[in-house]
Formats: C-alpha cells, sequence, structure tokens
C-alpha cells in the first residue's frame, strides 16, 4: 500500500482546496518498515508515521489490520482534534472534501457499504450472523434503521470501513478494535468463518455494531454519494448514479494503483487532473 498512500496525501495537498495542508498521519505496522523512498516522499509531504503493534492472531486474519490501524490513528490523534478522518489508502482526493467536516451534534460521518455482500437485508429477519452481531455489541433495537447501499439494496445499517469521518473524543475506533478483538476468535462466529467472506468482512460488521450500539441514528451523517466513489465498480454502478466524470467526484477508491491506467479510461477526465495523472504514470 505505499505506493498508494503516497498517491493519496499528494491528491489531498493538491486538490484538497482549505483542507489541503491538513495533518496527515500513515499509521505502519511494527517491524514493516516503509522502503526509502517511499518515506523520503512522505516527509516532503509532511506526513508522521508512526507504528502500531498487531498481534500475531490479527495480522493473519482477513483485514483485522484495518480495525487495528483505525485505532492507531484514534490514539495517536493530538488532544485537540475535533474531527478524525479515517481513509483507507486506496483512496484519492479530487475536490475538497469539506463535508468531513461534521456539523455541530454530529457524531460520525459515514458512506454505506457499496453493496450487500454479507449485509443484512432490511425486509428480512437477520439472519444468524447478524444476530450474534448484534448480541455481542450490544445493539439498542431502536438504532437500526434502513439504509441503502450505493447499488440501492435496502439493509440494516452497514457502513464502508473504508472512510470514516469521526470525534476522537468518542474512542470510537478505539471500541471497534477491542469489539473486534473480542469477537474475531470467539467460538459463537466460528463455525461462520467456514465460508471465506464472513472472515473477510467481520471487521465491518462489527464496525457496524459498535456504531449503532454508541450512537442513536439522528447522531450519524451519511456522506455525499461523491465521497467513496468505487471507480473499480464504475461501468456496474447504478445507472441512475453513476457519474459521467472524475470531475463530479470528492474521493474515489481503487483498490490497487495496477489498477487505476485502466479505470481512467472508463470516465472523463479534465486537462489539469490528466496531467496529475500522467505526471505519476497513470495515464498516457
Amino acid at each position: 500500500w505505499e505506493k498508494e498512500a503516497v498517491f493519496l496525501v499528494e491528491s489531498l495537498r493538491t486538490f484538497g482546496g482549505r483542507l489541503a495542508q491538513q495533518p496527515v498521519t500513515l499509521l505502519t505496522i511494527k517491524g514493516k518498515p516503509l522502503g526509502t523512498k517511499s518515506m523520503k516522499r512522505l516527509d516532503e509531504l509532511r506526513v508522521s508515521c508512526p507504528e502500531f503493534e498487531i498481534d500475531a492472531e490479527s495480522l493473519n486474519f482477513p483485514l483485522a489490520v484495518v480495525a487495528h490501524g483505525a485505532a492507531a490513528a484514534e490514539r495517536h490523534s493530538p488532544a485537540q482534534t475535533d474531527c478524525l478522518v479515517w481513509l483507507l489508502p486506496d483512496t484519492l482526493i479530487l475536490r475538497e472534501p469539506s463535508a468531513f467536516r461534521l456539523p455541530a451534534g454530529s457524531q460520525l460521518g459515514f458512506r454505506p457499504v457499496h453493496h450487500q455482500n454479507i449485509g443484512s437485508g432490511y425486509t428480512q429477519a437477520p439472519d444468524a450472523f447478524w444476530q450474534k452481531i448484534y448480541q455481542h455489541c450490544d445493539v439498542p433495537q431502536d438504532h437500526i434503521f434502513p439504509m441503502q447501499t450505493c447499488y440501492r439494496e435496502l439493509v440494516r445499517p452497514y457502513f464502508n470501513a473504508g472512510m470514516l469521518a469521526a470525534r476522537p473524543a468518542d474512542q470510537l475506533l478505539g471500541h471497534w478494535l477491542d469489539a473486534f478483538q473480542r469477537t474475531f476468535q470467539h467460538p459463537d462466529f466460528l463455525p461462520f468463518f467456514k465460508i471465506r467472506k464472513y472472515a473477510i468482512f467481520m471487521h465491518q460488521a462489527i464496525l457496524a455494531g459498535v456504531i449503532l450500539k454508541n450512537f442513536s441514528p439522528d447522531h450519524l451523517v451519511e456522506l455525499p454519494e461523491n465521497y467513496n466513489y468505487p471507480l473499480h465498480m464504475h461501468n456496474r454502478y447504478p445507472e441512475q448514479a453513476r457519474v459521467g466524470s472524475l470531475e463530479q467526484l470528492v474521493t474515489v477508491r481503487y483498490e490497487k494503483a495496477s489498477l487505476l491506467p485502466k479505470l481512467l479510461k472508463e470516465i472523463q477526465i479534465s486537462p489539469a487532473r490528466s496531467e496529475w495523472f500522467k505526471e505519476r504514470k497513470l495515464l498516457k
């Protein structure tokens, strides 16, 4: 993820508008240092790169590192930080992300998952997996509400773990890690992991449970659809919501840098942004 992380910070510094110079922290796993070239560039971009520790069991569990990294980001945020934006490295900032500034009274900005996958369909009773999630996270029934995925599927709340705007004072990301550590090896969940997608998205399911436990719906803000837009799903995106140009988007996801040259050919791009991608050999 080194290359993606550098692209993320470079995009923020270039296109972030009034937020372009905000402090950035890149969390790295202890004992897995970044390459010299990446460290030099991140230093030029004024990025701090603290390490965090992760136990062997978590390191070997699919995407557990996401919950560990998010909690570390929260721990490393300065005491006066009002809002912390957690982003996975395969994110690009294309315009000023002003919606990350949460309105007063709101505790969390989020985007729904791209598609339902293991999510709980709202019109059906929760399956055994989600019953266990709600039980282990002590989710109040009146905190559950209908949410649409990006693909327009109606589900119980299921938040994308790759982009969150949270208030560090709430310690939500730390609570997420605590809940994940209590549950990912719990006998109640092990049978589900025989189907691999339940292991892969366990971190995201636990995130949903922790958010629903800690916040009522009126404290949550669904960020606009042009945030966290999945470029790697652009051609499969619902036609009524599919954008025609990169200029319409604020932040995008793309999975990995090697996919970008192909993905960028599938959407219109302005000359200014085209030049930025060309400088990074992502567009011819």
